[in-house]
């Protein structure tokens, strides 16, 4: 069964709410704006909003027109925020190596300037590159000097999520009092700047930490939280996914009544905001919470339309952990022949991926074998079905080479 891990919204790749009518909004000044540092500022950040809403080419274009202008106008900063906002761009894009030349050019102009909060802001991103390159220690001394830098400015609006950024970090490495601890940092400025929308992640975050050191009843105390400040800053996408957290508590007390209600609830909400991969995680806990009470026929149609959904967004680790859950539900019902396909399948899409799972997967099909002689549904004769050909079929696609 999936268990939904709820992701914080980095600085670099968040999703900000109601974030097409700031696009819309910022589009229709830019028909007025003369070709000033206003103008260039205002594409720098109508270039951050399409990156963080996934319009990516058109981010591309709007940046290097934002940069194009600020260097015609010696407009220093504004050329480091559109350095800053292209490295943003391909580290949504998981290019953690263009995103670092992008950052570091922006840091150079910044520390030419002396421009501090530009700077805070550089250290934040070159941060979050080192992080997706694995380089955790150096990641932690630029957020460390993004803090620094930042409060020395006064301005308090992404230093909640550098302290989001360190709790990361130390979840990572199993910190979890040093993430707990940073995560309430990040809390308290978010309260007390009214953002809402941060609040909401943190209480999200705080919540997730309390549920690694089996303290229940603190982590629905900050889900619930969590789920009022998402209400007030309409962010209805977060209201699901805390409602899948409960649900997955209640699951886990062996509550399965209350366990659906908040998953189904969950789902509603996702499909009311087209989240998709909201919908995927929703029919996974849901075809899970059947399947633990023996109800397989609505287990298997829940699986099957999280696979049919992780399949349309193009998610292989949740592909092949559906055809894992369907497999193991066949195998349970003791339809072993039926079991074949989605274990191979699992096997396929997770081949990237090498585990211990997959061995176990490996073993289990194979030990399974002598059984299928007795199960296969035969036409004609037996010899001519099981061949010993089959054997090495199996074996091959198992281990992901057919």
């Amino acid at each position: 069964m999936r268990k939904y891990i709820f992701l914080v919204f980095l600085l670099c790749s968040s999703f900000v709410i109601a974030q097409q009518s700031k696009i819309d909004s910022l589009y229709i000044v830019l028909k007025t704006a003369k070709a000033d540092t206003n103008r260039a500022k205002t594409l720098n950040k109508l270039g951050t909003l399409l990156n963080r809403a996934g319009y990516v080419d058109k981010s591309d274009s709007v940046l290097k027109e934002a940069r194009k202008l600020a260097e015609k106008l010696n407009f220093k900063s504004g050329i480091a925020e559109s350095y800053r906002g292209m490295g943003s761009r391909y580290y949504n894009m998981h290019n953690a190596t263009e995103a670092m030349k992008n950052f570091s050019v922006a840091f150079k102009i910044d520390s030419e300037i002396n421009f501090k909060w530009g700077l805070g802001m550089d250290y934040a991103c070159i941060g979050l590159a080192k992080y997706q390159q694995g380089n955790y220690d150096e990641a932690m001394k630029d957020y460390q000097t993004a803090i620094i830098l930042l409060e020395a400015t006064g301005n308090k609006d992404y230093l909640f999520r550098i302290y989001q950024f360190i709790g990361i970090l130390n979840k990572k490495r199993g910190n979890y009092p040093e993430a707990l601890k940073n995560y309430l940092r990040s809390l308290r400025v978010a309260e007390e700047t009214g953002n809402k929308q941060v609040a909401g992640d943190d209480y999200m975050d705080i919540g997730n930490i309390y549920i690694e050191q089996a303290n229940d009843s603190e982590a629905m105390k900050n889900y619930n939280m969590a789920i009022e400040r998402f209400k007030e800053s309409g962010n209805k996408k977060g209201v699901g996914n805390a409602y899948c957290s409960i649900g997955s508590i209640y699951e886990n007390k062996g509550n399965s009544e209350k366990a659906l209600e908040y998953m189904m609830n969950s789902l509603e909400i996702a499909k009311e905001t087209e989240d998709k991969e909201g919908m995927s995680n929703a029919y996974g806990n849901i075809g899970g919470i059947y399947e633990n009470e023996r109800n397989y026929k609505e287990a298997l149609r829940y699986h099957y339309l999280s696979l049919t959904m992780d399949q349309e967004i193009g998610d292989k680790e949740g592909v092949a952990e559906d055809y894992l859950n369907i497999g193991g539900i066949l195998i349970s019902q003791k339809k072993y022949s039926e079991s074949i396909f989605p274990l191979c399948a699992y096997t396929a899409e997770n081949k990237e991926r090498q585990s211990n799972m997959q061995v176990k997967v490996f073993f289990t099909v194979i030990l399974l074998y002598p059984l299928l002689i007795y199960h296969l549904p035969v036409q004609g004769s037996l010899s001519s079905r099981l061949k010993p050909v089959q054997v090495p079929f199996f074996v091959q696609a198992l281990a992901g080479c057919s």
